[in-house]
């Protein structure tokens, strides 16, 4: 789905691409803040966050498709199971 990221979309291109954000921050309006899980069978749930960017056209100028930088942060936790 990032990779359907152009510069230039609109936020609500973008909105339809990507789903609601996680987090809008009024102080930052033109970052939208993005997470995702998934289980990695090595090392267990896997969580990612990434950022978009828009200039004050409401125009996509930043995402992790868009430049050198793919994810802000990373964790991963293994979950034990019984048996």
């Amino acid at each position: 789905m990032v990779a359907q990221l152009k510069p230039g979309q609109t936020r609500e291109q973008v909105r339809f691409i990507l789903g609601t954000p996680l987090l809008t921050d009024v102080f930052h309006q033109d970052r939208w803040d993005y997470a995702y899980s998934y289980r990695n069978g090595r090392t267990g749930e896997v969580t990612r966050y990434f950022s978009v960017f828009f200039d004050q056209s409401n125009r996509l100028v930043k995402s992790p498709a868009t430049s050198k930088w793919r994810v802000l942060k990373t964790s991963a936790r293994r979950r034990r199971t019984r048996g």
